[in-house]
C-alpha cells in the first residue's frame, strides 16, 4: 500500500463537497468518493483496491465524526490517520502508509489543507513532499515515525513572535509550558507523544533530554540533537557544509524550520529507546547562520 499518489484528490472531493458538514449524507458521500479515489489510486500503484477503498473511507468518516465532535484541525487529522493506519492493517497493509493516506486525506479533504502542514517540494524536496510526488514512504520515515509529524509542522509561526499564537500553545500545553515561554523542548515533546512515545521528566527544558533515551555517537535521522546553548531539535540531514541540518520549533524567526547548524554545537545526540538508528541522512544546500542563544528564545 502506498501513502499518496497525490492530494489532488482528496482536495478535489474537499472542494465540491465542502471542507466540513453536519450532513450524514454529505458526510457518506465523501466517505463513498474518498474510498473509491483511494482504492483507484492504491490499485494504481501495484496495491489492493479493496484495501485501498476502506482506508480511504474508513479515514474519511473518523474526519467527519471528529469535526462533528468540534476537535482540533490536528485531532481531524491525526484521528484519522489513526484511523486509516489501522484499517490497513486489518486490510493486510501498510499501516504506516495507511496512516499518511488518512492523515493527507483529512487535511486536504476535511482542514482544507491549511498552510504550515504540508511541505513545498522545490523548498524542502528530502521531506513529505517527496512523498506526494512519488507515491512511496522514505524507508527514513520508516525508522523514524515521529519525523513525519516533526515535518507535517513546517511553516508553522508565532503570532507576534513571542513565543506565541495557536499552534505553539499546543505545543507548549503539552510540556506544562505557558505562553511567552521558550518551546524547542515542548515541541520535540508533542512530536514525539502524536507517535506514542514517552518524554523525558521537565520536557520544555531543553537540557532535560541530555539523558533522555538512548545516548549516539554520531547524528541519526531523527535524532534529539541537544545543543550548548539550551536548544533542541531533530537531526534532519547534513549541509554541504559541513554543518547539521536541524529540524526543530522556536528557531529565528519564531517558527518550526530547518536551520544549519555546527556539530561542535551539539552537547549530544539522543534516540528513542528501543528504535534503531538510521546514519544514512539527506543531504542539503541551506545558506545562512547558525543558530544561536539568541536565535532560539
Amino acid at each position: 500500500m502506498t501513502y499518496m499518489a497525490s492530494s489532488f484528490l482528496p482536495g478535489t472531493i474537499g472542494d465540491i463537497l465542502g471542507h466540513g458538514s453536519n450532513n450524514i449524507g454529505i458526510e457518506l458521500a465523501r466517505a463513498g468518493l474518498q474510498g473509491l479515489a483511494n482504492g483507484v489510486i492504491n490499485e494504481g500503484s501495484g496495491g489492493d483496491f479493496w484495501t485501498g477503498f476502506a482506508t480511504g473511507a474508513v479515514s474519511s468518516l473518523a474526519g467527519s465524526g471528529l469535526q462533528a465532535l468540534k476537535s482540533s484541525d490536528d485531532m481531524v487529522r491525526f484521528g484519522a490517520g489513526f484511523a486509516g493506519a489501522g484499517t490497513a492493517a486489518l486490510m493486510h497493509g501498510d499501516a504506516m502508509s495507511g496512516f499518511w493516506q488518512g492523515y493527507g486525506i483529512a487535511d486536504a479533504n476535511h482542514v482544507g489543507g491549511e498552510k504550515g502542514k504540508f511541505v513545498n517540494s522545490k523548498d524542502h524536496p528530502h521531506e513529505l513532499s517527496a512523498v506526494t510526488t512519488t507515491g512511496k514512504l522514505p524507508e527514513k520515515f520508516k525508522s523514524a515515525p515521529w519525523m513525519i509529524v516533526a515535518v507535517s509542522q513546517l511553516g508553522v509561526k508565532e503570532a507576534t513572535f513571542h513565543n506565541d499564537g495557536p499552534e505553539v500553545a499546543i505545543y507548549q500545553k503539552s510540556a506544562g509550558l505557558k505562553s511567552g515561554q521558550p518551546w524547542c523542548g515542548a515541541f520535540a515533546n508533542w512530536t514525539f507523544n502524536q507517535v506514542g512515545i514517552n518524554e523525558p521528566k521537565a520536557p520544555g527544558r531543553a537540557y532535560s533530554w541530555k539523558t533522555w533515551g538512548q545516548s549516539l555517537s554520531r547524528p541519526a535521522y531523527g535524532a534529539i540533537a541537544v545543543m550548548n546553548y539550551s536548544h533542541v531539535a531533530f537531526v534532519a540531514g547534513l549541509n554541504n557544509d559541513g554543518r547539521i541540518v536541524l529540524l526543530g520549533g522556536n528557531q529565528s524567526p519564531g517558527a518550526v524550520t530547518l536551520s544549519s547548524n555546527s556539530k561542535n554545537a551539539v552537547k549530544s545526540y539522543r534516540y528513542p529507546s528501543g528504535y534503531v538508528p538510521n546514519y544514512n541522512l539527506p543531504n542539503y544546500n541551506l545558506h545562512g547562520k547558525s543558530l544561536n542563544l539568541n536565535s532560539t528564545r
